[in-house]
């Protein structure tokens, strides 16, 4: 079975940015036809949606642009074109999926059960509009018009009860969890910024981190001593022109998140030469050939030390 995160990677690789919404895990889900495989809705895929990817797709659907090709139903010689007061007003509910390229009523989508009770009692297997998209533009609104029969029937009005109530109060204990933790994720992102863009100038310059005495929290009220280093004489001089983030996380974070220790200068350090030697192979790679060249030495503490260097050249827009 195929996961929500798995199909939606599978669509956007296939699409353009331009034509098409992306669904990345669970920042963005904006096309209802994403729960739907061969023309048929998947129960498993509505089951797996979080509560923020119903919101987007109740109020913040995939709507053509300008100048979108709508689709049409071939009638004879005819074309009968979909319109876009088909799909608003007393409408609203029904979407066009771009994935698709038919018509689908999400509310039902999303919270109507498999079957339901006919008018005479019996139960059926709900189709056109909710198990599958529809793609007859002939004779859509009206009385006795394809959307005017589905508006009337009492699963839709059932699902579309759910769908608002699920909007005037999506605000649960576990959505308010989540978005809480995503704000917490977001706010130690911006702190880390600074931080990671201090030492990437240090390392581009080549200047040392370290200082005799650099251990502890930083005293912004202080002037910084030389024996503290470099690294935090430059975070000082960044809060001292105005770098807001890095001055109010060295404010508030306590003692051991701080994140400007020597163990977390290692790691950075670490990774961003991991990044360095990623890009490096790529371009190796996109070069094709390339010189190996070795050298062995000793460091100051006698230690042997094996130095690795490439050349080749460099590829940019497969053009040398």
């Amino acid at each position: 079975m195929a996961t929500i995160d798995s199909v939606a990677s599978e669509t956007s690789a296939t699409s353009s940015e331009d034509d098409q919404p992306t669904a990345l895990g669970q920042r963005s889900f904006t096309d209802v036809g994403l729960l739907y495989d061969n023309d048929q809705l998947r129960r498993q895929r509505v089951a797996q949606l979080s509560d923020d990817q119903k919101n987007s797709l109740l109020r913040q659907h995939w709507m053509p642009p300008g100048g979108y090709n709508w689709p049409f139903f071939q009638k004879s010689t005819q074309r009968v074109y979909l319109r876009p007061n088909q799909l608003s007003g007393r409408y609203g509910c029904l979407k066009l999926s771009n994935i698709l390229s038919g018509v689908v009523c999400v509310p039902c989508a999303l919270f109507a059960t498999e079957y339901a009770t006919n008018n005479r009692g019996k139960l059926t297997t709900l189709g056109t509009l909710v198990r599958t998209p529809l793609r007859h533009y002939r004779c859509l609104t009206g009385k006795d018009s394809s959307i005017g029969s589905h508006l009337s029937t009492n699963y839709h009005k059932t699902a579309q009860a759910f769908a608002d109530n699920f909007i005037a109060n999506r605000m649960t204990v576990a959505s308010q969890l989540d978005n809480e933790r995503r704000r917490q994720q977001v706010e130690q992102r911006a702190r880390l910024v600074p931080i990671v863009k201090t030492v990437l100038q240090r390392g581009r310059m080549g200047i040392a981190f370290r200082g005799h005495r650099d251990d502890g929290s930083l005293d912004l009220q202080q002037p910084v001593s030389a024996a503290q280093g470099n690294f935090r004489s430059l975070l000082a001089f960044r809060v001292d022109a105005g770098d807001a983030a890095l001055k109010e996380h060295l404010a508030t974070a306590g003692k051991n998140a701080t994140h400007i220790s020597k163990t977390t200068q290692n790691e950075l350090i670490r990774l961003c030469g991991d990044v360095i030697r990623d890009r490096i192979v790529d371009d190796v790679v996109k070069a094709k050939y390339f010189a190996v060249l070795c050298d062995e030495t000793t460091d100051s503490s006698h230690q042997e030390q094996l130095c690795l260097c490439l050349r080749f050249v460099h590829c940019k827009n497969d053009k040398t």
